[in-house]
């Protein structure tokens, strides 16, 4: 069995007023122009989308495209420092979590490298939703094709119990960190789509 190399990013969405058309908040939060009356495509009352025959034309860059198009500088401009401000922030995370490995360490019965990766396995698997059985069939391919599992040797199979309690501990781990707990609430941006 072969593996095909395959990258996997979170996707960053930034907000979008429904109210202004504005990007970065949302319409409950907004105090902008009242837009929502407006076609998206010509930015003119009176008309719905499907039915308009107008050019198009965004009023928030004042270009000749739909408003939320991916051709609007504002909204480019905004996606870019989102996704370099949620990459830094990422990074940061992974490198708070993740232990030094420039000094050489001595492995006992039961607590080897193997441990400490896996760990570190389910917290990918976590962000990116990967279900338990489908992290444990990749990991046990990858270990085979590295030449960690050979036939017949059943220690070092992961299976998806292993997955699960690595998943556990991670979280219990990040909640031991102290995260701030005072989010009480999480706020929709109005679409129902």
């Amino acid at each position: 069995m072969g593996l095909t190399p395959a990258s996997a990013r979170p996707r960053v969405n930034i907000e979008k007023c429904h109210k202004c058309w504005e990007p970065g908040h949302i319409a409950s939060r907004c105090a902008g122009t009242d837009r929502s009356k407006c076609c998206l495509k010509c930015g003119k009352t009176g008309h719905t989308v499907d039915k308009c025959t107008e050019e198009p034309y965004c009023p928030l860059c004042e270009q000749p495209h739909r408003a939320w198009s991916g051709k609007c500088d504002r909204m480019r401009t905004l996606l870019a420092s989102t996704k370099s401000a949620f990459l830094t922030k990422k990074i940061l995370e992974y490198n708070e979590d993740v232990p030094s490995t420039s000094k050489e360490t001595q492995c006992t019965q039961g607590q080897g490298p193997n441990r400490t990766e896996l760990k570190k396995f389910a917290r990918v698997l976590d962000r990116y939703g990967v279900s338990d059985r489908s992290a444990a069939a990749i990991a046990s391919a990858v270990l085979k094709d590295v030449g960690i599992i050979t036939e017949g040797d059943t220690v070092n199979v992961v299976d998806r119990s292993k997955v699960r309690r690595a998943r556990i501990k991670s979280r219990q781990s990040l909640q031991d960190k102290g995260i701030d707990n005072s989010v009480k609430a999480v706020f929709f941006d109005g679409r129902k789509d």
